[in-house]
Protein backbone atom coordinates (compact mmCIF):
# COMPACT_ATOMS: atom_id res chain seq x y z
CA UNK A 1 0.00 0.00 0.00
CA UNK A 2 3.27 2.37 0.02
CA UNK A 3 2.32 3.13 -3.88
CA UNK A 4 -1.02 4.79 -2.57
CA UNK A 5 0.19 8.17 -1.71
CA UNK A 6 2.20 8.62 -5.26
CA UNK A 7 -0.74 7.99 -7.06
CA UNK A 8 -2.07 11.20 -9.12
CA UNK A 9 -5.75 10.18 -8.57
CA UNK A 10 -7.20 7.31 -7.03
CA UNK A 11 -9.87 5.61 -7.98
CA UNK A 12 -12.45 3.74 -5.43
CA UNK A 13 -14.67 1.44 -6.88
CA UNK A 14 -17.16 -0.40 -5.14
CA UNK A 15 -19.02 -2.37 -7.20
CA UNK A 16 -21.51 -4.52 -5.47
CA UNK A 17 -22.63 -1.37 -4.42
CA UNK A 18 -22.27 0.33 -7.51
CA UNK A 19 -20.20 3.01 -5.79
CA UNK A 20 -17.98 4.77 -8.06
CA UNK A 21 -15.74 8.08 -7.36
CA UNK A 22 -12.41 9.33 -8.62
CA UNK A 23 -10.40 12.03 -6.33
CA UNK A 24 -7.81 14.14 -7.35
CA UNK A 25 -5.36 15.97 -4.17
CA UNK A 26 -5.04 18.78 -6.20
CA UNK A 27 -7.41 21.84 -7.91
CA UNK A 28 -7.60 21.67 -11.66
CA UNK A 29 -9.69 18.72 -13.85
CA UNK A 30 -9.54 14.80 -12.60
CA UNK A 31 -7.77 12.39 -15.35
CA UNK A 32 -10.90 9.76 -14.22
CA UNK A 33 -12.45 9.53 -17.50
CA UNK A 34 -16.16 8.45 -17.55
CA UNK A 35 -16.60 5.24 -19.79
CA UNK A 36 -18.42 5.47 -22.96
CA UNK A 37 -21.48 4.32 -20.98
CA UNK A 38 -21.00 7.30 -18.73
CA UNK A 39 -21.48 5.58 -15.88
CA UNK A 40 -18.66 7.13 -13.20
CA UNK A 41 -19.38 10.08 -10.82
CA UNK A 42 -16.53 12.09 -10.62
CA UNK A 43 -14.90 15.26 -9.06
CA UNK A 44 -14.09 17.53 -11.35
CA UNK A 45 -12.77 20.37 -9.72
CA UNK A 46 -11.19 20.57 -5.69
CA UNK A 47 -9.97 24.04 -4.77
CA UNK A 48 -9.24 26.04 -1.74
CA UNK A 49 -12.32 28.15 -0.03
CA UNK A 50 -12.44 29.58 3.42
CA UNK A 51 -11.16 28.21 6.23
CA UNK A 52 -14.20 25.79 7.97
CA UNK A 53 -16.41 25.97 4.48
CA UNK A 54 -17.11 22.95 2.21
CA UNK A 55 -18.94 23.87 -0.62
CA UNK A 56 -20.10 21.34 -2.74
CA UNK A 57 -21.77 21.67 -6.44
CA UNK A 58 -23.25 18.56 -8.58
CA UNK A 59 -24.05 18.72 -12.07
CA UNK A 60 -25.11 16.14 -13.84
CA UNK A 61 -22.28 14.69 -16.67
CA UNK A 62 -24.02 14.60 -19.81
CA UNK A 63 -25.64 17.62 -19.75
CA UNK A 64 -24.02 19.52 -16.92
CA UNK A 65 -27.76 20.84 -15.63
CA UNK A 66 -27.02 21.71 -11.57
CA UNK A 67 -28.37 18.67 -9.44
CA UNK A 68 -31.33 20.17 -6.97
CA UNK A 69 -32.17 17.65 -4.11
CA UNK A 70 -29.10 15.58 -3.79
CA UNK A 71 -28.98 14.45 -0.80
CA UNK A 72 -25.07 15.12 0.44
CA UNK A 73 -23.91 13.30 3.67
CA UNK A 74 -21.10 14.16 5.70
CA UNK A 75 -20.75 10.59 7.05
CA UNK A 76 -17.83 11.30 9.44
CA UNK A 77 -19.51 14.05 10.90
CA UNK A 78 -23.15 12.57 10.86
CA UNK A 79 -23.84 15.54 8.70
CA UNK A 80 -26.80 15.76 5.81
CA UNK A 81 -27.24 18.83 3.45
CA UNK A 82 -29.51 18.55 0.29
CA UNK A 83 -28.35 20.72 -2.99
CA UNK A 84 -30.65 23.56 -4.05
CA UNK A 85 -31.88 24.12 -7.38
CA UNK A 86 -28.43 25.49 -8.40
CA UNK A 87 -26.88 22.06 -7.37
CA UNK A 88 -24.98 23.75 -4.14
CA UNK A 89 -25.17 22.84 -0.50
CA UNK A 90 -22.66 24.07 2.09
CA UNK A 91 -21.54 23.21 4.96
CA UNK A 92 -19.53 25.46 7.04
CA UNK A 93 -18.08 26.26 10.89
CA UNK A 94 -16.26 22.93 9.84
CA UNK A 95 -13.69 21.41 12.47
CA UNK A 96 -10.02 20.43 10.21
CA UNK A 97 -9.90 17.03 10.13
CA UNK A 98 -10.64 14.21 7.44
CA UNK A 99 -14.10 14.13 6.11
CA UNK A 100 -16.36 11.36 4.13
CA UNK A 101 -18.69 12.99 1.50
CA UNK A 102 -21.07 10.84 0.18
CA UNK A 103 -23.63 12.22 -2.82
CA UNK A 104 -26.63 10.70 -4.00
CA UNK A 105 -29.69 11.26 -6.74
CA UNK A 106 -32.40 8.87 -7.36
CA UNK A 107 -31.14 7.46 -10.72
CA UNK A 108 -27.88 7.95 -10.77
CA UNK A 109 -24.39 6.36 -9.40
CA UNK A 110 -23.39 7.63 -5.89
CA UNK A 111 -20.19 9.34 -5.33
CA UNK A 112 -18.31 8.37 -2.30
CA UNK A 113 -14.64 10.73 -1.49
CA UNK A 114 -12.64 11.41 1.37
CA UNK A 115 -11.29 15.01 1.72
CA UNK A 116 -9.01 16.40 4.51
CA UNK A 117 -9.66 20.30 5.72
CA UNK A 118 -6.43 21.95 7.34
CA UNK A 119 -6.87 25.25 10.22
CA UNK A 120 -6.53 27.56 6.67
CA UNK A 121 -8.60 26.33 4.17
CA UNK A 122 -11.88 24.66 3.12
CA UNK A 123 -12.40 23.00 -0.21
CA UNK A 124 -14.93 23.89 -2.81
CA UNK A 125 -15.91 20.73 -4.72
CA UNK A 126 -17.55 20.01 -8.11
CA UNK A 127 -18.93 16.46 -8.92
CA UNK A 128 -20.25 15.56 -12.03
CA UNK A 129 -22.76 12.12 -11.41
CA UNK A 130 -24.41 10.02 -14.26
CA UNK A 131 -27.68 8.40 -14.67
CA UNK A 132 -27.35 4.74 -13.63
CA UNK A 133 -29.34 2.32 -16.32
CA UNK A 134 -32.14 0.73 -14.33
CA UNK A 135 -32.15 -3.15 -14.25
CA UNK A 136 -35.70 -3.38 -15.77
CA UNK A 137 -33.96 -1.78 -19.14
CA UNK A 138 -32.01 -4.85 -19.21
CA UNK A 139 -35.24 -7.00 -19.27
CA UNK A 140 -37.33 -5.45 -22.21
CA UNK A 141 -36.64 -6.54 -25.81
Amino acid sequence: MDFLPRLPAILVLASAFSIVACHTPVAGVNPCVPTPTGQPSLLVRNEPAAAGLLDIRVLDGRSSAPMGSAIVDLTSQALRGSTDSHGLVQFASLSPGRYIVRVRSIGYFPVLDSLALTEHAGRRLLYHMFVRPSACEELVP
